[in-house]
């Protein structure tokens, strides 16, 4: 009752109008708690949520045989909703040259859950209940700031209590709020709001600042003139105050870094200084005086970008009519790139990544929707006659959103989309308010929407049902309970059949419960067939994914299928060229077969790139699995081996040294050393191994 007392100044008092409001909260805000919307469980709930919210404003209706007039239909049928549609057809059209089905058809149904909520909107077409939502994304904005200047200063910047995947979409998330919160701030009347607005902006700035986000400063900056000319006469009236503002700015600035070098959390200095532990066992085996002190998450990111730019014209060529389908440019990316050097997850410009995806067909829809974004939003925040503040600082805020996604991609984050898409709801209210206000609907939009709203309920409950078993077969893979997980995989993959993740983990637990039979030989067959042939299911729904390559090729391995075996590595390599095991099982298969130069050939791709100086120049060396540096010295020890077959004794030696520095309690790899360097002559075969 007292929800229902406070939010009735707020023109929101029906039951009906009151659980849509909280769902439409829900999905603006819960998303972001799980990794910015990017993991499964927070796109099902965005799915369940545009289902529970088209419910809602289908009950919310009064359904007519009788057509409604054509001039209520116009408020729904304009370039704004239609340009929007047309981007959803072509993500629907680019599902049939899709490089990975599954990844493309699930961002296709996220893309139609967009436009769900995009167009149902209009529940809320009174202008004080967008304001009320409003000021809730804004307070929410603002601790998150607050949030996040603290885990900074705490020295745990990456974790931001999982609000945000990582530190950009952060940055983007906030640059969008600071025209308001700015706006808010000059605006106010009361001496109190003034102050607490203006805390707002201190918080916001020192957050962004600290994110060290260039992409979003820089359309922060860009927007920055135009958005005092529109401002110009409030910013004179309130001078003086903006310049005290700007002073708080800069000392909390100060105050932060200060109170960061003076805390036991280490320095962004400090993080750019290799401190790993293998770097002074490197320089001992290589005899060199140091290790090179680079950043090498910048050095790897500037290499991301310049084979970004290598690889997106061949991407676009290759398919340009229709592209490689919805969010499959990380794994489109690796097939085109010449040597890439590290995975491709965020394309780093918006219309460019869209160009590789939908082709030329779904940049041209992207930016026709784009156009009509800007277009309408403009006349209703400058031209129309109930123009306002708010809608103006929005229309900036909207600027930063798709100028920041032309340098940083911040598109695919459910949590900053939703928001933007409610900024242009706001800001094209009156748009929206004849729909909301007619009562007279058809039976056939109504009956389509519920269709839809309960295929989108069906469809997330029985993700969330396969999510659970699949999670619980982890733990059962975590403690070896392989029959347990095998039962609880099989589950997963019933109730979401789509998902090749669940299709290989299936496979893969059929693959581990025929290692462990030993005495049925038919039993052990029987699982062997049956991961053999979920493998190959999961292959040919997913091409690209190489751990199901890989599992075939060790399943063909165990059962002596060496050349259909080396076939498999060979293509895993192809596909992920960092797959370190497949490079392991393949270079053994050569050495068995005494191919010495090949296993050279094959080993010089990954050892140019897990170099000795990779590992002792990671920033967070903690973050270094032990198998993940065991792996690259096995490398090294199997090109060892290559080199003593072809009596290179000096080569065979200098890797043997460099796979001991990387893992020194790894026993194998001394007594290796040990026989080289007693062996007088390599006329004799040595007994190293493998």
């Amino acid at each position: 009752m007292f929800i229902k007392k406070y939010l009735a100044q707020y023109e929101i008092v029906s039951n009906r109008a009151l659980l849509a409001f909280l769902a439409l909260i829900l999905l603006l805000t819960v998303p972001a708690l799980f990794e910015g919307g990017k993991s499964p469980a927070a796109q099902t709930g965005i799915l369940l949520g545009a289902g529970i919210l088209a419910l809602i404003y289908i009950f919310s209706q009064k359904i007519s045989a009788a057509p409604a007039e054509s001039t209520k239909r116009i408020s729904l049928v304009n370039p704004l909703t239609i340009s929007f549609g047309a981007l959803v057809l072509v993500k629907l059209f680019s599902q049939f040259t899709s490089v990975e089905p599954y990844t493309s058809f699930f961002d296709f149904l996220l893309f139609i859950a967009y436009a769900v909520i995009f167009v149902h909107f209009a529940p809320f077409a009174k202008i004080r209940a967008r304001e009320l939502i409003l000021n809730i994304l804004i307070l929410f904005a603002i601790i998150l700031s607050a949030i996040g200047i603290l885990f900074f200063l705490r020295g745990s910047w990456p974790k931001l209590v999982g609000t945000f995947y990582w530190h950009n979409a952060f940055a983007g998330f906030i640059s969008m709020f600071l025209p308001i919160i700015f706006a808010k701030f000059f605006s106010a009347e009361k001496h109190i709001a003034r102050i607490l607005w203006g805390a707002g902006n201190v918080l916001a700035l020192s957050a962004l600042f600290f994110t060290y986000s260039r992409g979003a400063m820089l359309a922060l900056l860009i927007i920055l003139p135009f958005f005092i000319a529109s401002f110009k006469t409030h910013i004179c009236a309130r001078f003086k105050g903006i310049v005290a503002l700007l002073i708080l700015v800069i000392a909390s600035i100060l105050a932060i870094s200060y109170g960061k070098s003076h805390t036991l959390a280490p320095s962004q200095a400090d993080l750019l200084k290799p401190k790993n532990p293998l770097a002074q066992s490197i320089q001992k085996s290589q005899g060199t005086a140091d290790v090179p002190e680079r950043n090498h998450l910048v050095s790897s990111t500037q290499e991301f970008r310049l084979r970004l730019w290598e690889s997106i014209p061949r991407m676009i060529f290759k398919k340009p009519i229709l592209g490689v389908g919805g969010d499959n440019f990380k794994r489109g990316y690796i097939l085109f790139a010449e040597s890439p050097q590290i995975y491709a997850q965020h394309a780093h410009n918006l219309y460019l990544e869209t160009a590789a995806e939908l082709g030329v067909i779904g940049l041209l829809a992207l930016c026709g929707w784009i156009f009509f974004v800007f277009k309408n939003s403009y006349v209703h925040a400058f031209r129309s006659s109930q123009t306002s503040h708010t809608a103006k600082a929005l229309f900036y805020g909207l600027l930063i959103f798709f100028l920041h996604n032309g340098i940083d991609t911040d598109w695919y984050y459910p949590s900053i989309f939703m928001t933007a898409l409610f900024f242009i709801a706001f800001i094209n209210q009156s748009m929206f308010h004849a729909c909301a206000c007619e009562r007279g609907k058809t039976l056939f939009p109504l009956m389509g929407t519920a269709v839809l709203s309960l295929l989108f309920i069906a469809f997330s409950a029985s993700n969330y049902a396969s999510l659970y078993f699949k999670d619980q077969a982890a733990e059962y893979r975590a403690v070896y309970h392989i029959p347990e997980a095998l039962a609880v995989s099989k589950k997963s993959l019933e109730f979401n059949p789509f998902n090749f993740e669940n299709r290989f983990l299936f496979a893969q637990d059929n693959y581990q419960r025929a290692v462990l039979e030993k005495k049925d030989r038919d039993l052990k067959t029987f699982f062997f067939a049956r991961a053999e042939e979920e493998a190959q299911k999961t292959i040919r729904e997913a091409p690209l994914y190489s751990p199901a390559s890989f599992l075939l090729g060790e399943i063909y391995r165990l059962q002596k299928k060496i050349p259909s075996a080396k076939e498999r590595y060979e293509y895993t390599i192809a596909i992920n060229p960092f797959h370190k095991k497949a490079y392991l099982q393949l270079s053994t298969i050569f050495l068995k077969q005494n191919r010495s130069a090949e296993t050279i050939a094959v080993l010089a791709a990954p050892l140019r790139i897990f170099t000795p100086e990779y590992y002792a120049s990671r920033i967070n060396p903690e973050q270094l699995l032990p198998e993940e540096i065991q792996a690259s010295a096995r490398l090294y020890n199997l090109r060892a081996i290559a080199y003593a077959q072809m009596k290179n004794k000096d080569a065979a030696k200098k890797d043997l040294n460099t796979a001991l520095a990387l893992s020194p309690a790894v026993t194998l790899f001394q007594k290796n050393l040990e026989i080289l360097e007693n062996a007088e002559n390599l006329e004799a075969p040595l007994s190293l191994k493998y």
